[in-house]
């Protein structure tokens, strides 16, 4: 019996997963002639690459970060061809949940609306309206790549909040079992529920599949839904980078985006994300 709702999990976890494939794949970016040797570039926090030019030279750094767009910084690249890469291209606190945010939202057990909702067109013509000023400062100078925002994720680092109940986010989710399981039957069957119509299927978080872990229940826990929603919320994510790394390269075709560390997911190697990587700090 626990073999069979094991399996039941699986399933919906490969035939939501094969909704990835069909995303189609970013375009790769040639690399900037910059890329041609191991560079490090130094974060601007507590330096700064303008004041402690020498200091960094006296260790053979010569390469910086500039935080959004900085005319001076900007200008400071453009004097010595130093390489930088842009953070923060698409501001801050639209790929993760703020601090503020973030606690405000732990610790609950339904599944939370996002703010900021990737789901939502507005949050994504945000996004884009600050690329467009971040890059458009940066294009044409020694620039090495740009990051969309630090540390991303669909809550905020690994912090354990469920999201997204957005309207339009439901709405989603509701299409994407429509279009893998074809007919209520066959997600019935699967879910081993009673659904009229996949619009009155509604998400579950985690807390509401964990009252079910008892000794005796194990193995008849079925946990299709919550394997369907979280694969769907991956696929959301990914393709909400994927447009921002085509709307980056529309507005400079020289020059490779992406995201930082702790963004992960196979979604993201499945259509070649991120085009460039940010690491993470070195204390």
């Amino acid at each position: 019996m626990a073999t069979q709702y094991f399996l039941k999990a699986m399933t919906a976890i490969m035939l939501l997963a094969g909704s990835a494939l069909a995303l189609e794949q970013v375009k790769e970016v040639p690399p900037p002639q910059s890329w041609d040797k191991f560079t490090i570039l130094v974060a601007q926090f507590h330096t700064n690459v303008i004041k402690d030019k020498a200091l960094y030279e006296s260790v053979n750094f010569r390469g910086f970060h500039i935080d959004r767009s900085k005319p001076d910084l900007q200008a400071f690249a453009r004097e010595t061809q130093w390489p930088f890469y842009v953070d923060h291209a698409a501001d801050k606190g639209y790929l993760h949940l703020k601090e503020k945010v973030r606690k405000e939202m732990t610790g609950k057990k339904p599944i939370q609306i996002r703010p900021n909702s990737l789901a939502d067109p507005q949050t994504i013509d945000a996004m884009k309206q600050h690329l467009k000023i971040n890059i458009g400062s940066a294009k044409g100078s020694s620039v090495f790549a740009y990051s969309f925002d630090d540390e991303i994720s669909l809550a905020s680092f690994t912090t354990p909040i469920e999201v997204d109940a957005h309207p339009l986010s439901i709405i989603g989710f509701q299409k994407v079992l429509k279009a893998e399981y074809m007919n209520i039957e066959t997600l019935n069957a699967q879910y081993g529920g009673s659904f009229k119509d996949f619009a009155d299927v509604k998400p579950k978080g985690y807390e509401e599949f964990r009252a079910q872990l008892k000794p005796k229940e194990l193995g008849k826990l079925n946990l299709s839904l919550w394997c369907d929603w979280h694969s769907y919320m991956d696929t959301q994510f990914a393709e909400c980078l994927a447009d921002l790394t085509r709307y980056s390269n529309e507005l400079d075709q020289n020059t490779p985006a992406g995201i930082s560390r702790r963004a992960g997911a196979e979604r993201l190697r499945r259509i070649r994300l991120p085009q460039t990587l940010q690491g993470g700090a070195v204390d």
